[in-house]
């Protein structure tokens, strides 16, 4: 319910144009649905660090997100100027929304590790079942009341749909260990200082950032771009239910196949698809038959594209630290996830104003021109961010194979490779790491001047204890790892 209204700003974008009270500030009206979404995105760093810091009030943050959110939509009903309309509908909504789904995802993450992209799919897929229906539901109630009514209506259901999901939603319950483990960690931005010197991550930002100016301009002109073709109020909104049924369908594909295949390939063709589809479908649109293809292929490609964040996120953490601490990585992809969130906000409100400020109002509708002449300029922007955003994504594709070539070159007899920047999705075997033995790490341990019969107990991360192997009287001093079978040096494993 929370995520699937934005997606039908589009509406209320051609009802607000049309309207005696905000009439006089046509060009700015954009900019409530990109504040709306933008926020939603900006807010993601701030609303990562209060759930990490407080993990046990991520239901209460959930809560006041959608309390928020209500709010939002029930102060905008009772609008009547533009900058009142920004305020409620597009910052207090949108912040409300951040605080509502950050904790969540904490909450999804804990339960999900190995089909992670396939639950982001289906999380993200809710969302397009809402946005199918709320356009219809939200032109019917303008046209029959008026935007006031459709807010509070909207507003009410929300209580109860959400209401109920709220008090279901339950963290994974932890172990001592774990508890002990994550009181310690904590969380510290200054982890994420690796990722911004690399060029390879530089890479994957400007494409997130190119991409993002141009990726809610059609829902927002969708319905005014079909009304001037001379299609009915059903059709307009109908379109940007198909974006969303297509999104739906799209969510689920690309959380299933990144799971499988490096998750370079479907972030390249998830923009790089719907630029071509802008190109040669939406511009010279003539008619609803030029305008139903070019929404399922945005729908399914771009606006699902969010889905991957978290994927991209995981894949960067992994191959930066490796196998690692679990819970170490888990914080370090929720700080990067909220980097690339806001990151992310930035370019979806800078794309507000400048989609307005490339449609010239005095310019004259015509159907014969590309772009119906009016919506030339920004059609072609949208392109231009489309295709430079999967540029750089295939630059950063480019990069990881030459990684990953470099990687599964045969190592020299008797050495320890030492694993490249950026590894392949899968974690290379540690065969040849004198630390593991049967395909586990071993324990550093400190000897002392323990007596061969000495035993000590180790806190395992289940939080159970286990009996550490007698250590020999000859290893005194420093640390003692595991040596492999047939390997120099004094001493067995611990």
């Amino acid at each position: 319910m929370l995520w699937g209204f934005p997606l039908a700003f589009g509406v209320f974008q051609r009802h607000y144009s049309q309207h005696l009270l905000f009439r006089g500030s046509q060009a700015s009206i954009p900019t409530i649905g990109s504040l709306a979404v933008g926020l939603s995105l900006l807010g993601m760093p701030f609303t990562n660090a209060i759930a990490l810091r407080w993990p046990r009030r991520r239901r209460m943050m959930c809560v006041i997100g959608c309390g928020m959110c209500i709010a939002g939509l029930i102060g905008a009903s009772f609008a009547t100027k533009l900058w009142e309309l920004l305020f409620w509908q597009g910052a207090v909504y949108g912040f409300g929304w951040v605080v509502c789904y950050t904790p969540f995802l904490f909450m999804l993450n804990g339960w999900f590790v190995q089909r992670r992209g396939l639950a982001y799919g289906l999380l993200f897929g809710a969302s397009g079942v809402s946005g199918l229906i709320i356009p219809l539901w939200m032109e019917w109630m303008i046209e029959r009341y008026s935007f006031r009514v459709a807010l509070r209506s909207y507003a009410l259901v929300t209580v109860l749909v959400s209401a109920p999901g709220l008090y279901l939603i339950r963290p994974r319950p932890e172990s001592n260990g774990e508890k002990s483990q994550r009181s310690k960690l904590g969380y510290d931005t200054r982890d994420l200082l690796p990722y911004f010197t690399n060029r390879h991550f530089l890479l994957l930002t400007t494409a997130l950032f190119v991409q993002g100016l141009g990726s809610f301009i059609p829902n927002i002109y969708i319905p005014t771009f079909a009304e001037e073709l001379g299609l009915s109020s059903t059709a307009t909104s109908g379109l940007l239910g198909l974006i969303s049924l297509s999104q739906i369908f799209g969510q689920l594909w690309q959380g299933w196949i990144t799971d499988r295949v490096n998750i370079y390939l479907p972030t390249s063709a998830s923009a790089l698809l719907p630029g071509l589809a802008a190109l040669l479908l939406w511009g010279p649109a003539k008619s609803i038959a030029y305008l139903i293809p070019f929404s399922m292929v945005w729908g399914f490609f771009s606006a699902s594209y969010s889905v991957l964040f978290t994927r991209m996120c995981t894949f960067l953490v992994e191959t930066e630290n490796g196998s690692g601490d679990p819970a170490y990585n888990e914080n370090t992809i929720m700080l990067l996830y909220g980097f690339i969130s806001f990151e992310r906000g930035v370019s979806n409100i800078l794309g507000g104003p400048i989609s307005s400020w490339l449609i010239p109002l005095s310019s004259p509708i015509d159907v014969g021109r590309y772009g119906i002449g009016r919506y030339a300029m920004v059609i072609n922007f949208t392109v231009t961010c489309m295709l430079a955003g999967s540029m750089a994504h295939a630059l950063s594709t480019s990069r990881n194979i030459l990684a990953r070539t470099a990687d599964t070159q045969a190592p020299q007899s008797g050495s320890v490779r030492s694993s490249p920047r950026f590894l392949p999705r899968t974690p290379r075997p540690y065969h040849d790491d004198p630390r593991v033995k049967n395909g586990k790490m071993l324990t550093f341990v400190e000897t002392g001047n323990w007596s061969e019969k000495a035993k000590r107990r180790k806190t395992t991360g289940t939080g159970r204890m286990r009996t550490l192997k007698t250590i020999p009287r000859k290893a005194k001093n420093g640390f003692r790892i595991g040596t492999p079978k047939g390997a120099r040096g004094p001493g067995t494993a611990a």
